[in-house]
């Protein structure tokens, strides 16, 4: 990658949340999919391999930059039912991730996964779940670790469908702008 040019890794996901009626939340960190050998797991279902160390540390080695991806949801958040745990479970495990990886130079911060509509900000302005989501995020990664910075990627429908509306480019842009100010993203 490094010889191609590429000199930043975006993970996607470090895992997910799942469904857990043993947790008050409701929800709990799934060990399948796990990047890394996670404490917050009963250690017989942890990963065995540290996909996480093995990326960092040859990332390390070609000078590369890496973020981390927040947690994946157990399904569709338009409900908003998992955000406490949603958050709850990002705070944890980048603080996890701070402890044990923190050491490595290509760790440079986070990425939020879950899909930012900018359609959705159009039709339902402030009171859209994802700009409260993405915002509390923001402020909880900037706490655990000040000096990294936090990623998010926005999507977009131009045309529209349903009760979603469509977007003009100056629209996009205007709405993207004001929303990345509001939730404080880095980039």
């Amino acid at each position: 990658m490094r010889s191609a040019g590429i000199d930043t890794i975006v993970l996607v996901s470090v895992g997910h949340v799942r469904t857990d009626t043993r947790d008050v939340s409701g929800y709990s960190l799934a060990p399948d999919g796990l990047l890394y050998p996670s404490g917050l797991v009963p250690a017989g279902k942890r990963p065995s391999r540290d996909l996480l160390e093995t990326i960092l540390s040859l990332a390390d080695r070609s000078g590369m930059k890496v973020y981390l991806g927040s947690l994946q949801t157990a399904a569709d958040w338009t409900d908003g039912t998992e955000f406490a745990a949603l958050r709850a479970y990002n705070r944890r495990v980048a603080t996890e991730v701070i402890r044990r990886y923190g050491r490595h130079s290509s760790l440079r911060g986070w990425y939020f996964a879950q899909e930012i509509w900018m359609n959705w900000v159009k039709e339902y302005g402030a009171c859209y779940d994802g700009t409260e989501l993405l915002a509390n995020w923001a402020v909880d990664m900037k706490n655990i670790d000040a000096g990294r910075k936090t990623l998010a990627t926005v999507v977009v429908k131009e045309n529209g469908s349903g009760a979603m509306p469509g977007l003009t480019a100056g629209e996009l842009q205007d709405l993207t702008i004001s929303f990345l100010e509001t939730t404080r993203i880095d980039s």
